[in-house]
This record gives structure tokens, sequence and C-alpha cells, in this order.
């Protein structure tokens, strides 16, 4: 994680321990289409039936408030387990400014999502 996403939790005024912000991780990995047909085959179980990419508009990531909205649905949860649930009331506003202080630089990648219909081998 960049230095500036990271260090904000110790910085602005919350009691959270460096280490606690050192030792959170949100998982994520987006795989690409062929990494995933080739993880289907090497797995076995299922056949691929259908899988189409679906690009995001360029816009739907211009929407601080859309992109605050996903954030919150994906990671809430895992916060609140490991910083305690006050950090919340503040955390998400914080990270909307951020947000648009950097839209108002640069344009955000958008990642595509991917759907894939599967069989399962008898």
């Amino acid at each position: 994680m960049a230095h500036g996403s990271r260090r904000p939790f110790a910085y602005h005024g919350w009691d959270i321990e460096e280490e606690k912000v050192d030792s959170f991780n949100l998982p994520y990995y987006a795989p690409s289409a062929t990494e995933l047909e080739s993880e289907i085959q090497s797995e076995g179980s299922f056949s691929l039936k259908r899988l189409e990419i679906f690009e995001v508009p360029w816009e739907a990531c211009q929407e601080v408030r859309a992109c605050q909205i996903v954030l919150r649905a994906i990671s809430e949860s895992m916060l609140a387990s490991h910083f305690g649930g006050d950090v919340l009331q503040d955390l998400f506003p914080r990270y909307s400014r951020v947000l648009e202080d950097s839209l108002s630089r640069e344009k955000l990648t958008v990642p595509n999502i991917i759907v894939v219909s599967l069989v399962r081998k008898p």
C-alpha cells in the first residue's frame, strides 16, 4: 500500500497504534481472463461455458460517492474488526476528500468485470 494511503490512520487524530495500521491487510487480486481460464482448467471440476469481460465506463470511477460506497461495502466489516467501529464515522468522509483530490489531478483506472459461466463436469 502506498505511504499516503496508510499513514492517515496514525496521523490524523485517531488513537490507533502504528503497528495496527502496519498489520492491516485488505487482500485484493484481479486475475486476467487467461489466468482465470487456466485455473478453471487446471482445477478440473468444471468446464468453461462462457467468459465475458465488461469494461466499466470511465464515468463510473470518476464519481466520488459511488467509489466510496463500493469501498465501504467491501471493507467496512474488516476495518471495524481490526481497528474498532469508532474510526469508521470519520474514515469514509476522509477517504472521499482524498479521492476527490486524486480525481482532480488524474483519471483513475477502472477495473474490468469478468463474468464466468461454468458447468460441473460429471
